[in-house]
């Protein structure tokens, strides 16, 4: 959460309003190894515009990074396959949905960013010990978000 004022020198020439473009970033990722594990960006990146009038305040904005669901999750132990189903969702449109099994990629969608939820549905065979499951999400907006699941076979 932040707020932005700004001290003004000079009125703007041929109207009462300033049209600009805001570039709002960090060099860290909400959870960088999963992040860069799924091909994102190392870091965040957000492109936005912005229009107020002299002697104004202008009205609040908010972004909200992409939810992940997880509706279910199903061991077919004689398979030793876990099936994880479930959707991602934003208001500005999920433009990715890449879910891993360690470091191999198991599911990909990407999507035109224009929907607001995207379901998926992966089978994943299991191996002998730890095996620890990523679903991603990024939306419209560069927003990005993870799930972490972990299932230990025997």
């Amino acid at each position: 959460t932040g707020h932005l004022s700004f001290d003004v020198n000079e009125l703007p020439k041929d109207s009462n309003k300033w049209d600009l473009e805001l570039l709002i970033g960090t060099n860290r990722s909400y959870d960088y190894s999963t992040a860069v594990l799924g091909g994102f960006s190392d870091y965040f990146q957000m492109n936005t515009e912005i229009s107020f009038e002299v002697d104004s305040v202008s009205q609040p904005r908010s972004y909200d990074q992409p939810k992940i669901v997880i509706e279910r999750q199903e061991l077919q132990e004689d398979a030793n396959i876990l099936e994880v189903s479930g959707y991602a969702e934003d208001a500005s449109g999920i433009t990715d949905v890449i879910v891993f099994q360690a470091e191999d990629k198991v599911y990909y969608k990407g999507e035109s960013g224009v929907a607001g939820r995207i379901p998926f549905a992966v089978e994943i065979r299991l191996d002998i010990g730890d095996n620890p499951i990523y679903v991603l999400a990024k939306d419209n907006q560069g927003l990005q978000t993870s799930k972490f699941l972990q299932h230990w076979r025997e």
